[in-house]
């Protein structure tokens, strides 16, 4: 068995040029070949670059582990606070919003049942910008009521399912914007949900407002519990739209909350972004495992991902302009309304289903959408291969995702990692963001 000198991982025959994890150029590497008729002066300096780089990489993998305990116990112990809060509290004060910046998650007075439904339509005297800035500002509306349907509460998942008798106005108003009764669902834990029940089975559903241009639509749907706030997750087949140079298919993700930052709604690809989608912008396969067009591409930088959106955008003069995603918009995709370790739950076991990593992978990347996709219909969200963020990490750039090399616990939602921008692996791909071309309505 052959193993990198640096971080002892296990490298798997034919021997790639570059070590997954810790990147050691394993090409040139001695130890893959023999110290036989090499020079001493060769080999100690060998000795001595594999010293500084073993330093190197244990520093660096403490750092990581470190991070990835305390973002972790974070979480728990919010997940903690908010499930000790009785659903009778009181709601939390509205933060000061700062002088010329987004408004953040509306607060809990913000939603009431006698809030007016809006002219949604402009007005002669008003303009685009007014218009546009009258109905985003606009505070929730009620859309219809929902019904907690008991017996179908899934004490695994959290899935409270939902039935819901949309308001005649939605009907009327936004039938684009309806969704399935047998799709939408909260999501909470047995306790939290059982004290949801208990305050009744049926309350108000609310959506919020969304101009694109003079097209409006009904985003966010969300439950008031004892003024609390549930948001309304759907499984409903998502929104997807096809780019028509690369083919690439693009699912709408909409507006919501991650960590209390307010994230806009946006257009994320579907799957990685393959090798049959970077032969036809690029013209060439950079990828390590070139085993068919719909395995995702790997081995390209963060400075190579860039140069594929440029020409991408380049291509494509139509209605969207294309980007890495943030990490925040990242993660909140890939969680797809879940808090749970994975986007499924917590349950290790079912990881197969949804991620190719180090335990079913076999050593090597697989065609994408393969496995089951999360709520919001994104598929290889865990595992696969790492995904190229926008975000830096000191002079690196930030990873996300895990991928077919690495185990169940580095495929977490909460899992980062980073890389040099020019760093180039078989285990690190990416996939693409979209929003409205500046001028132009969605």
């Amino acid at each position: 068995m052959i193993k990198c000198p640096v971080c002892q991982s296990e490298v798997h025959k034919p021997v790639p040029p570059f070590c997954s994890r810790c990147s050691w150029d394993l090409k040139n590497d001695l130890t893959m070949g023999t110290f036989l008729d090499l020079p001493d002066a060769v080999i100690e300096e060998y000795r001595q670059r594999v010293g500084i780089a073993v330093k190197n990489w244990n520093e660096k993998a403490e750092l990581l582990k470190k991070q990835a305990e305390l973002e972790e116990k974070l979480r728990r112990m919010e997940a903690e606070r908010k499930q000790k809060k009785v659903a009778e509290s009181a709601p939390e004060p509205e933060a000061p919003k700062a002088a010329g910046k987004p408004a953040s998650k509306p607060s809990s007075a913000e939603y009431s049942e006698k809030t007016a439904v809006p002219l949604l339509k402009r007005d002669p005297f008003e303009t685009l910008a007014e218009f546009e800035k009258r109905i985003n500002e606009y505070p929730p509306v009620p859309a219809g009521m929902a019904e907690l349907m008991k017996d179908e509460y899934d004490i695994q998942s959290g899935k409270f399912p939902l039935r819901v008798k949309w308001a005649e106005w939605m009907i009327k108003e936004l039938p684009d914007s309806l969704q399935k009764n047998d799709n939408l669902h909260v999501l909470a834990e047995r306790d939290k949900a059982r004290r949801i029940y208990e305050a009744g089975a049926k309350h108000c559903l609310f959506v919020c407002l969304k101009a694109f241009g003079e097209r409006v639509s009904a985003e966010k749907p969300e439950i008031s519990v004892r003024n609390r706030i549930l948001s309304v997750v759907s499984n409903l087949a998502p929104k997807v739209w096809k780019e028509p140079v690369s083919g690439m298919e693009f699912v709408y993700i909409p507006a919501g909350i991650l960590e209390e930052k307010w994230l806009k709604g946006f257009y994320m690809s579907k799957f990685p972004v393959t090798q049959g989608q970077w032969k036809e912008i690029i013209g060439s396969n950079p990828s390590h495992f070139q085993k068919g067009d719909d395995y995702p591409v790997e081995s390209v930088s963060w400075n190579d991902t860039k140069e594929f959106i440029r020409k991408l955008n380049e291509k494509n003069q139509g209605s969207y302009k294309f980007r890495l995603p943030m990490e925040a918009e990242w993660e909140y995709a890939a969680r797809a309304g879940s808090d749970r370790v994975w986007c499924f739950g917590d349950d290790e076991s079912l990881l197969e289903q949804y991620a190719w990593y180090k335990k079913n992978s076999g050593g090597s990347t697989h065609p994408v959408g393969q496995l089951k996709p999360n709520a919001w219909g994104l598929y290889d969200m865990h595992g696969n291969v790492w995904e190229w963020c926008e975000d830096a990490e000191g002079a690196g750039r930030v990873l996300r995702g895990g991928s077919w090399y690495i185990g169940a616990d580095d495929c977490r939602s909460v899992i980062r990692n980073w890389n040099d921008p020019g760093g180039r692996l078989s285990n690190l791909g990416f996939r693409v963001l979209a929003v409205p071309a500046q001028g132009r309505a969605r």
